[in-house]
């Protein structure tokens, strides 16, 4: 059976052509968004794992990790408003997964704040677990963080 085109998934490195879509999801998701600068960047670092997800040829999702030998760190990930609670976050955090495996990455941290309930969840329901707090990590607030990991074979 063929997926109709405007259903198909791709995941893909994530591009500078990219940069003004994530701009727009970003500034949505996040309280205190990152630049154009910051992420640009990113695209020109060996140690990071910038994905995009497109849905039917338009930007719907995207991660940002960084690789550190064997350990990774999760920086961000987004779904468009539109999108979300359609599973397009678990299929990127599953490519992203599959890039630190190749990458020889054993462990994975990110950190999630402590008052993002749904964030929290979703991380835990894919296997992460709460192994620490950071005190007053977030600098535009000073909210703490909770620190999450997981092993990855």
């Amino acid at each position: 059976m063929q997926v109709p085109e405007e259903k198909r998934i791709i995941i893909r490195n994530a591009r500078p052509q990219d940069l003004a879509v994530i701009g727009r999801i970003e500034r949505i998701s996040f309280p205190t968004p990152w630049t154009d600068p910051m992420y640009r960047a990113e695209l020109s670092r060996e140690t990071t794992l910038f994905l995009a997800l497109e849905v039917g040829g338009e930007l719907a999702a995207y991660v940002c990790a960084w690789t550190v030998r064997e350990e990774g760190h999760i920086l961000k990930i987004a779904v468009a408003p539109g999108r979300r609670r359609q599973g397009l976050g678990r299929e990127l955090m599953a490519a992203l997964t599959g890039e630190f495996r190749s990458r020889g990455v054993s462990v994975v941290w990110l950190e999630a704040r402590e008052t993002n309930r749904e964030a929290r969840e979703f991380y835990g329901a894919l296997e992460f677990h709460e192994v620490g707090v950071r005190r007053g990590y977030y600098s535009d607030t000073g909210e703490d963080a909770v620190l999450m990991m997981k092993l990855i074979a």
